[in-house]
């Protein structure tokens, strides 16, 4: 469930999310399992775009307090740059 904040029209293809989703962006400190055949265009601050980005499932090493944690991440866009956001 995402919390829409104010108002906004958006069409079909269009999604408005916030710090709490349960989605990302993979960068190149993840690992590919499947790829879905989508693809996305994320639109971020300031109007920076990329488009076409393929849509996957990831995963990837998280440091915990505990202990290392491997954590698998479903329908992240993929850009294979940088560190991963969520």
């Amino acid at each position: 469930m995402l919390s829409i904040a104010s108002k906004h029209h958006n069409t079909p293809n269009d999604l408005l999310a916030d710090r709490g989703a349960n989605r990302g962006i993979a960068g190149e400190d993840v690992r590919i399992i499947d790829k879905t055949g989508m693809q996305v265009d994320v639109l971020g601050i300031e109007n920076h775009q990329i488009s076409n980005i393929l849509i996957v499932t990831c995963d990837g090493v998280i440091l915990t307090k505990m202990a290392p944690v491997i954590a698998i991440m479903h329908q992240y866009a993929y850009t294979g740059k940088s560190k991963s956001i969520q």
